[in-house]
């Protein structure tokens, strides 16, 4: 199990947009909220099937409007997960993550190619084995030829962009 913390930076307004279920000009329905999601698979419709995780919130550290300082908290266990942070003034920024037990908090940012090297290897897994023996067995082995996969399509990226 894993910790991990983002600010809902202007949670006062998020709070305010929902006690009064009212839309805002600068936000197509309403402001946005830091959000932590497992993926799951791949969908059509979103590029990812997700499974948003509940947070809970800690306003010790919040100032007396609310605008800064509210922190949600997840518990993640391991897998990869797709993240909404939100900054000052600016959008909001996506980027993934995979809970590794590796470095001082056991998370790591990755890039999109390796969330989808993850999702090719377990689909192989599914439907290769037939048991969870069998998916040990070939975990290792699949997990090298989806790595392999992709430092190809790297090469081949770089050699096309270098042309």
């Amino acid at each position: 199990m894993y910790s991990f913390k983002l600010e809902a930076i202007n949670d006062n307004v998020v709070q305010r947009y929902k006690s009064e279920k009212k839309t805002w000009p600068d936000w197509k329905e309403k402001p946005p909220s830091p959000w932590v999601a497992k993926i799951t698979g791949i969908s059509k419709k979103y590029g990812y099937e997700r499974e948003f995780m509940e947070c809970k919130k800690d306003y010790s550290d919040a100032n007396r409007a609310g605008s800064r300082g509210v922190y949600f908290y997840w518990v993640l266990d391991d897998g990869i997960y797709e993240v909404q942070e939100l900054r000052p003034r600016k959008k909001p920024l996506r980027y993934f993550i995979e809970t590794t037990g590796r470095g001082k908090t056991g998370i790591e940012t990755i890039e999109e190619s390796r969330v989808k090297a993850c999702l090719l290897e377990n689909a192989i897994l599914e439907l290769v084995c037939s048991t969870q023996r069998d998916k040990e067995l070939l975990g290792h082995l699949t997990h090298s030829l989806a790595s392999q996969c992709l430092i190809l399509a790297e090469r081949i990226q770089q050699s096309c962009c270098t042309l």
